[in-house]
């Protein structure tokens, strides 16, 4: 928000001055300004939680290594499970997911 006005200020202050018609045209530029802001935080931030990600899975191998030996790196799991489990509600009955 701040690109753009200082933009529509920066233009209106030259219109006024020198009888030009340049506020659309610096408008334009500051929603550009704006957007291009606004994508390259939104791609920094990606950066961040994929490293952050990464770091994890290495740790929980790691974890994985020091539990369970040298010997056993071949089964250590690849992925997290996709699979749900049940879950006992509040009166000690097992939540079943009715879509399954």
């Amino acid at each position: 928000m701040v690109p753009v006005f200082l933009c529509i200020f920066a233009g209106r202050y030259i219109d006024s001055r020198f009888g030009t018609n340049w506020t659309f045209v610096l408008m334009i530029l500051g929603f550009l300004a704006g957007v291009s802001s606004a994508w390259r935080l939104a791609a920094r931030v990606a950066a961040m939680e994929r490293k952050e990600l990464e770091q994890r899975k290495k740790e929980q191998l790691e974890r994985w290594k020091t539990e369970h030996g040298p010997d056993d790196w071949k089964r250590c799991p690849k992925k997290q499970s996709r699979v749900m489990k049940q879950e006992e509600n509040l009166y000690g009955k097992k939540y079943e997911d009715p879509g399954r």
